[in-house]
């Protein structure tokens, strides 16, 4: 199954019904391949992790170790913290 961004602009809530959703689908066989701009959703959800930076690979392996790699929130935010967000951002 393939997903584009399936968690945006959702609640809390619904973001963890299609969580425990994609879960399921992936014990039960399905392959599914995620793109998602919600860095701790997707990482949570997989297995393997590509992370793009302005469409070139800065990360790729297991997610769990992508997840705890030191650089990666300069990968994505620049000297490790996000910006300041600007009305209508649609960044998580």
């Amino acid at each position: 199954m393939l997903l584009d961004e399936p968690t945006l602009g959702l609640d809390p809530r619904t973001v963890a019904l299609i969580s425990g959703t994609v879960t399921t689908m992936a014990k039960t066989g399905v392959t599914v391949l995620m793109v998602e701009q919600n860095v701790r959703v997707g990482l949570s959800l997989a297995q393997h992790a590509t992370v793009l930076s302005a469409g070139t690979v800065a990360l790729a392996g297991p997610a769990d170790k992508i997840a705890s790699h030191p650089g990666l929130m300069e990968t994505f935010f620049g000297a490790g913290r996000a910006p300041a967000r600007t009305p209508g951002d649609q960044r998580h």
